[in-house]
Parts: C-alpha cells; structure tokens; sequence
C-alpha cells in the first residue's frame, strides 16, 4: 500500500468512511474531522508509520494541514526525517 491509500485509510476510519469515498484533496474539516479525531488520527499515523509527527493543532501552520494530501506530506516528511538520523 502507499503513503496515500494508508493515510487514506486511517482518515477514512476516523470518519466512518468509505476510504473510496474520499480524495487526495478532501479538506478533512469539511469531510466532517474534529479536533479529537485529529489527534487520534495523528496517533494512528505515528503507529502505522512509527514515526513521531511534529504536529500542534495549536500553531498556526496546523491551518495549513487540511486535507489529505497535506497529512501525507507531513508523514513524508516524518518518514524521512527518521531516514536522515
């Protein structure tokens, strides 16, 4: 599976979704995501992945962070920070 389909997959399980029913550019707010589901999805992530995401709903750039095509960034990112050490 890549990135995408399973981040895709876990963003879909937060919601009760179908991951078929969403795309790259779901904004996860609009698909109905709250806060809540958000951190568990982040803790979702990181065990999938075994990365640990630097992410702070709290800073501004977390705006940025809104669809799913933003969150596999962000784990791209994880990923290879972790290849990097």
């Amino acid at each position: 599976m890549s990135i995408l389909q399973d981040v895709t997959t876990i963003v879909a399980h937060q919601l009760e979704r179908d991951p078929a029913e969403l795309s790259e550019t779901a904004d996860l707010e609009d698909e109905g995501l709250t806060s809540i589901d958000m951190i568990e999805m982040i803790f979702a992530l990181e065990d999938k992945f075994r990365i640990d995401l630097q992410y702070n709903a709290n800073e501004s750039d977390a705006q940025r962070k809104r669809t799913i095509g933003d969150i596999v960034e962000l784990v791209e990112a994880a990923i290879a920070r972790c290849h990097a050490e």
